[in-house]
């Protein structure tokens, strides 16, 4: 091997640089994470206790369920829609809607909530749409809202359409319930149906069963709860959305759950305040790549997001409702927005009463990390050209010395013969 090569290969020893200086980075990183997490910690534990004192809120829609009483959720509106029999206006994510095993296919079920009325959209997978006769009493498919009405007496409406279009709640004495709206929706492979409700006529519990009548046979029944009786209808407090809202910071996001997960009260969004620099030194691909191997792997930022059901059952919160505290962190491996999370149990006395849950932007962290480490990879690039450039500048003058050299012993014995 010539010395060119010799001196070539030293330089790329710069190339240790880099090592370090990613070694440097990833605890760095770790640090400042961490760092958040006890922050966010104690501000949990803070808050954890000032929570302590609802605990009526917080156990309303625990106490007394019956064995199997699944339960429904009602989510919170951000309008109120058109009641056309359609679900494409509801401020709520289509995968929100509850699944029920039907005999013709599935049946989707969701409850909304918007002032102060309750919203049910269901759609239901038919093959063969039986309507109602103008007697009411041959059999048909409807829908039935089964529960406890305000008053403590049993609560059952029914919902039979004899054509398409707004029909009428009818109680089982044929009573009708002007009160409620309702519209019925043939669409391909079965019917929807949306109706309004006002808060007033729903007690503490409730429950939706779907009745199907095919030809030559008895109706089938798909019920949204497994026992005898429906389980609590869970409302979102309106006042621990207040309370919470006292703590509502930019970047921050505040999840208060009953012992069972349900989302009681939200506050707050971790996309609230996004760094202007966040992420700015990584839009290179092989830059993103060359992260992502260095940064400790996580779960995808996504996750973060409360559960569109409206029951948050990640690992870390599962463990707050255990009574641990628990910390995670997310970060996405698309656009590197990363969030530190943290759970804390909500005690009253000896009774836990709850969970509460805290996420924030580590949009500061990701920027330091991601421009330090687009430093290095410049400076180490730099120092690699200009060491190797140095080493193959002084090889070539150091051959061309010793080549002179070599020429010049040649000449002089030549001239001694």
């Amino acid at each position: 091997m010539n010395l060119k090569r010799q001196l070539l290969l030293v330089s790329l020893l710069t190339l240790v640089l880099p090592w370090a200086g990613c070694q440097f980075i990833q605890e760095t990183e770790t640090a400042l994470r961490e760092g958040q997490q006890q922050m966010l910690a104690g501000t949990a534990q803070a808050i954890a206790d000032s929570l302590s004192q609802f605990p009526q809120e917080l156990l309303a829609f625990t106490d007394n369920a019956p064995p199997g009483a699944d339960q429904l959720y009602a989510h919170p509106l951000e309008r109120a829609p058109l009641m056309d029999g359609y679900f494409s206006d509801w401020t709520v994510d289509v995968a929100a809607q509850r699944t029920l095993r039907g005999v013709a296919g599935p049946i989707k079920i969701i409850v909304g909530l918007y002032r102060q009325q309750f919203w049910l959209f269901v759609k239901v997978a038919d093959d063969d749409v039986v309507y109602a006769q103008n007697s009411n009493e041959a059999p048909s498919d409807r829908i039935v809202l089964v529960g406890e009405s305000t008053e403590a007496q049993p609560l059952l409406f029914e919902f039979a359409a004899e054509a398409p279009g707004p029909i009428v709640a009818r109680q089982p004495r044929g009573n009708e319930e002007q009160r409620i709206t309702a519209h019925w929706q043939d669409v391909p492979g079965g019917y929807q149906l949306e109706a309004r409700i006002p808060r007033q006529l729903l007690g503490p519990t409730f429950g939706v069963i779907v009745e199907n009548v095919g030809s030559g046979r008895a109706a089938v029944r798909s019920r949204s709860f497994s026992g005898a009786q429906p389980g609590l209808l869970v409302i979102p407090s309106r006042f621990l959305d207040s309370v919470l809202g006292n703590y509502a910071q930019p970047g921050l996001r505040l999840i208060v759950t009953d012992p069972q997960g349900w989302r009681l009260a939200s506050a707050g969004d971790v996309d609230a305040r996004v760094s202007d620099n966040g992420g700015d030194g990584l839009r290179s691909g092989w830059l993103r790549a060359a992260y992502d191997a260095i940064i400790e792997p996580s779960a995808d930022a996504s996750l973060a997001a409360p559960d569109i059901s409206g029951r948050e059952q990640q690992a870390y919160i599962v463990s707050a409702l255990n009574g641990k505290a628990t910390s995670s962190w997310f970060r996405s491996s698309r656009s590197g927005r990363a969030v530190v999370a943290v759970a804390q149990p909500v005690w009253s006395g000896n009774v836990q009463t709850g969970a509460l849950v805290l996420q924030q932007g580590t949009d500061a962290i990701l920027s330091l990390t991601s421009n330090a480490l687009s430093r290095l990879v410049s400076f180490t690039l730099i120092a690699t050209l200009v060491a190797a450039g140095a080493l193959l500048g002084y090889a070539t003058w150091l051959s061309q010395r010793v080549r002179r050299l070599s020429l010049g012993a040649r000449r002089a014995l030549d001239d001694n013969r």
